[in-house]
């Protein structure tokens, strides 16, 4: 499977689970019900006409983005585990996620010599790692209530849906907004450090 597919079919999934999940609630949010849609759709208007590459250039942002995505998603997978040891969740929390994708921006944009490279690189980590870390979410949000032996969505209306909302939030906020800003940020900063010699193409490789 290539890559569009995959965060096109993860774009479907996701939408299926919000809906399924507390789409009625989102009808009383309709802010929050219009922007899920708006980045669902941006989202997957991106994919069809850029996840293919047509330049050198293209292909090597969207390498180094699923680079950084997995590594985004990692720490989503970490803050999943974090719910275990308050530790993990606080390092997660506070700085894997929040710090990628300004390294995600500094590394596309010091290889290339261009901040806007690493702008599109923190764009597709963002989304990828976004779309992977809301599965992660999600997927422990059910299991737990699967767990409590009380009922699936008996347990998620008691418990305010577990990590689903966060997992929205990262899918609406951290990939489409959070991420691009970061990684302009991080680029712009990593090229200027990289012109007075404290940083080199080889140290900004993943």
């Amino acid at each position: 499977m290539n890559l569009r597919n995959f965060i096109l079919i993860g774009l479907v999934l996701a939408a299926a689970t919000i809906v399924f999940t507390f789409g009625t609630i989102l009808l009383d949010f309709p802010k929050v019900l219009v922007l899920l849609i708006a980045v669902l759709v941006w989202y997957g208007y991106v994919t069809i006409r850029r996840a293919s590459p047509r330049t050198t250039e293209d292909a090597l942002v969207l390498q180094r983005g699923l680079q950084w995505g997995l590594a985004i998603a990692s720490a989503f997978a970490l803050m999943m585990l974090g719910t275990l040891v308050p530790d993990l969740f606080a390092l997660s929390v506070f700085v894997f996620i929040p710090l990628l994708p300004f390294a995600a921006g500094a590394a596309g944009a010091i290889s290339s010599g261009e901040v806007f490279v690493g702008s599109r690189v923190g764009f597709w980590s963002g989304m990828i790692g976004s779309l992977i870390g809301f599965f992660i979410l999600a997927a422990g949000a059910y299991l737990h209530a699967w767990l409590s032996g009380v009922g699936v969505f008996a347990f998620m209306d008691a418990n305010e849906y577990g990590t689903l909302p966060l997992a929205t939030f990262a899918l609406a906020l951290y990939g489409p907004i959070f991420s691009p800003i970061a990684a302009t940020i991080g680029g712009w900063i990593g090229i200027r450090l990289e012109r007075t010699g404290r940083l080199s193409p080889a140290s900004a490789r993943p």
